[in-house]
């Protein structure tokens, strides 16, 4: 069964290989959202307060399971207006552990946001996080925007992609070869033998004494030396 919507996608994905790709592709109809009324609700992806990401994961949940083990080779999220039902429909398919890939298609009212209003690159970023997703797309949108989507989703996708073959950090800037007590030790200890390192009012009654008494050692050793 085809997509109920055609849709301009972008994949990068090597984990969605096809033994023809001249070959039909058998997938569900796409999923979209219920929530619609004389108001248009769908059409400009606002539901209002009281649609939540619970709501949209529970309506689709048992369906995304029955499709999932129907044979299909792609499940389609398709029409997807809003980044509410974007986050819904990742999480589904993670909490399903859904073995089937699945591609994701947005559609866009202005050329750089989603319908509403939502900015296209979050909705993005947030697909393309998920490992169960091969393929990002475009549908129901004029098509004087589709180059530029296009072009926005693939910067997107590049921009999160993991870059390979980058040298690691040398293993002295992770870890010092040699690292300094110095910070543990009281100043007396990292002074002791340098001289003086308090100041005359800073002294107790005994650390005076026992200066005056080595003043008086020095001095005579001088004294001595001297003659």
């Amino acid at each position: 069964m085809a997509p109920a919507n055609p849709s301009l996608l972008f994949s990068q994905s090597p984990s969605f290989p096809l033994k023809d790709l001249n070959a039909p592709l058998l997938s569900p109809i796409s999923f979209s959202a219920p929530y619609t009324t004389g108001s248009g609700m769908l059409v400009c992806g606002n539901y209002g307060q009281e649609i939540t990401v619970e709501i949209v994961k529970d309506f689709h949940r048992r369906r995304l399971e029955v499709l999932s083990e129907a044979g299909a080779d792609i499940i389609a999220f398709e029409t997807i207006p809003n980044k509410l039902e974007a986050q819904a429909y990742v999480e589904l398919l993670l909490e399903c552990d859904t073995k089937i890939p699945a591609w994701f298609s947005f559609t866009s009212k202005d050329g750089i946001n989603v319908v509403s209003g939502d900015s296209m690159a979050e909705c993005v970023s947030l697909v393309d996080s998920c490992n169960k997703v091969v393929a990002i797309g475009i549908n129901c949108t004029a098509p004087r925007f589709i180059h530029n989507l296009i072009l926005s989703i693939k910067k997107v996708i590049e921009d999160m992609s993991i870059q390979v073959n980058v040298p690691a950090l040398a293993m002295e800037e992770v870890a010092p070869l040699a690292v300094s007590d110095a910070a543990m030790l009281a100043p007396e200890e990292i002074f002791h033998g340098k001289g003086n390192i308090k100041e005359e009012a800073e002294l107790t009654k005994e650390e005076r004494k026992r200066r005056r008494a080595n003043q008086k050692r020095r001095f005579r050793r001088l004294k001595v030396a001297n003659l």
